[in-house]
């Protein structure tokens, strides 16, 4: 729908659009991947530290394509005036038969272009993944998040809450 937003002072009206994200979308996917990529380098670069820095872009472009072409996965798209501002990635997760919260809508991914956050993309793309998820009855949405990440507080915003921590340790 037709969005009014203040970003970086200035008045922006534009028109967004969330779509099913396409093979030609791969350019505005790698950067926005890049964004996250550097955003995530700043508070943790050993986890996050790149292999074969030379085929980066060309894995990336297949992990991508990949989900692109996957019917389990909701790979969707924010747009305006044919700019990707942003994207979010979830599937389906069966839990164990024994617990009455049998399947959960888990986001993979979400990223906002830098240049257009805190204008609604996030919560939009999210209500869109949420929707397909009850659709394949997902009972709640879960999403895993690094503690130093700054989008912690839009999630909590967003009625996400603490239930777990998840602890790492190297392989012995």
């Amino acid at each position: 729908g037709k969005r009014e937003a203040r970003n970086e002072g200035l008045l922006e009206s534009f028109t967004m659009n969330i779509r099913d994200a396409k093979i030609d979308d791969m350019d505005q996917l790698f950067r926005l991947w890049k964004q996250m990529q550097l955003g995530h380098t700043a508070y943790q670069p050993d986890y996050y530290r790149l292999k074969d820095m030379g085929t980066v872009e060309e894995r990336i472009r297949g992990y991508f394509s990949g989900l692109v072409e996957n019917p389990d996965i909701a790979f969707r798209v924010a747009e305006s005036n044919g700019k990707v501002l942003g994207h979010i990635v979830a599937r389906i997760r069966e839990t164990p038969p024994i617990f009455e919260t049998e399947r959960q809508l888990q986001i993979e991914t979400i990223v906002v272009d830098e240049g257009h956050r805190r204008l609604g993309i996030f919560r939009q793309l999210l209500e869109d993944v949420t929707a397909w998820g009850k659709a394949r009855e997902a009972v709640e949405t879960v999403l895993t998040v690094d503690r130093e990440n700054p989008a912690i507080e839009a999630y909590r915003a967003l009625g996400f809450e603490i239930r777990q921590h998840n602890m790492v340790r190297p392989a012995a």
